[in-house]
């Protein structure tokens, strides 16, 4: 590994002091340190740990100055509207579950701003959904797509509504316009269960709810995941981004930013050991949580008690992280279709893991679809199945 990835992970670290000399040698390539930090979303963070540090070239302090005003000004506008909009939620009664990057970075971050977002995410009761809707739509939401060059929202046509409640575990993305050119909108994803009818895996939203704790931030209230179920929705969003050859190309199956995301958690609440693997077991996520924990073990070493972690079948284990799936291709999250050579923390900051990852897949498995005698099926997804409630129970299969 490289001085400057070594350099990077340590940024992560809690304890890591940035003013000892030896931690930062005048050598360190810090266009290479700038371009992975912005891949990995790490900017905020990299500024906070070296601006008082002398030995950084100062142009590099003052170009991570200026992103970071610019965060500082996108950030107080996100606040905002989106406290403004749970407090709505609030006052109209509502059970709202506010999940992953508004919530982490009001409740695991020191400094906000390190935990970047593009949207806030909520979980809600479909009982509700009627209510949810009206109470967004008065406060200027639509349900549509940002258009840059008319700089207007485009609103969702039916046909896609009905694709997104159908088969996603969304509605159709609300926006709404903010008036920044810093931030031209605000986005919110309304969730109504946290897995997609392609998902092998399944989350009981009843039991989510009845596990769910209260919260606020600034006298607003609203309620949260249970720390069992907090910490699995992170570790399955994370391994859910892992299992596309789309998000492999285009690197977002690795990014630092969500490992960090489930060390903080983990080292500011209270988890069930016990009950966090029993819970994966019932939504069918052991993959999931293997993968991430294994990962995060990788990346700072003592995320996991030692008597949980050497109870693991770590030949499973390591078998899950090297396994390469495609979710859009197979159109399920169970069938293998290549392999990784490399491991992970070799991947880790390698931008050109994307051709190991496509070679596979044509030589383990396009390549032996093609010369077996197999064929791929088509699937017609009728549309009385499509209005169905998503069941943990439904399969689809891909290859025959």
């Amino acid at each position: 590994m490289k001085a400057e990835d070594k350099f990077i992970i340590e940024l992560l670290m809690q304890n890591t002091d940035f003013g000892n000399n030896e931690k930062l040698s005048a050598t360190l390539d810090w266009d290479y340190i700038i371009h992975h930090c912005t891949q990995h979303e790490l900017l905020p963070v990299l500024y906070n740990r070296i601006k008082n540090v002398l030995r950084v070239p100062q142009h590099i302090v003052r170009i991570l100055d200026n992103e970071y005003k610019i965060r500082k000004h996108i950030y107080s506008k996100q606040r905002d509207e989106y406290l403004c909009l749970l407090n709505e939620l609030s006052k109209a009664g509502l059970k709202i579950i506010l999940l992953k990057g508004v919530y982490l970075a009001e409740k695991c971050y020191n400094d906000p701003l390190e935990r970047p977002y593009l949207d806030m995410d909520i979980l809600i009761q479909k009982h509700e959904t009627e209510d949810v809707f009206r109470v967004m739509k008065s406060l200027g939401y639509v349900q549509g797509e940002y258009n840059r060059n008319t700089h207007a929202i485009d609103e969702f046509n039916n046909n896609r509504l009905i694709g997104y409640e159908s088969e996603l575990q969304h509605y159709g993305e609300f926006a709404k316009l903010s008036g920044s050119d810093f931030l031209p909108v605000y986005f919110v994803d309304v969730h109504h269960r946290l897995s997609t009818v392609f998902d092998s895996f399944c989350y009981d939203s009843d039991l989510l709810f009845q596990r769910a704790e209260k919260e606020n931030i600034q006298g607003i209230n609203f309620w949260r995941l249970s720390n069992e179920d907090f910490l699995l929705h992170l570790s399955s969003h994370l391994y859910w981004h892992t299992l596309s050859l789309r998000d492999i190309i285009s690197g977002r199956d690795i990014r630092l930013l969500s490992y960090f995301d489930i060390a903080l958690f983990v080292s500011k609440n209270e988890i069930n050991w016990e009950k966090l693997f029993e819970y994966a077991r019932e939504s069918k996520l052991e993959n999931a949580l293997y993968y991430t924990l294994y990962h995060c073990q990788l990346i700072f070493g003592n995320i996991v008690p030692n008597d949980i972690y050497k109870t693991w079948d770590m030949q499973k284990v390591k078998a899950i992280s090297n396994t390469i799936y495609d979710r859009w291709f197979t159109r399920d999250t169970l069938t293998p279709v290549g392999k990784w050579t490399s491991g992970f923390m070799e991947r880790l900051f390698d931008e050109n893991r994307k051709n190991e990852a496509l070679l596979s897949f044509y030589n383990d498995y396009i390549n032996k679809v093609l010369f077996s005698g197999s064929y791929f099926k088509v699937i017609d997804i009728s549309a009385e199945d499509r209005f169905e409630e998503h069941s943990c129970n439904s399969e689809i299969t891909s290859i025959e």
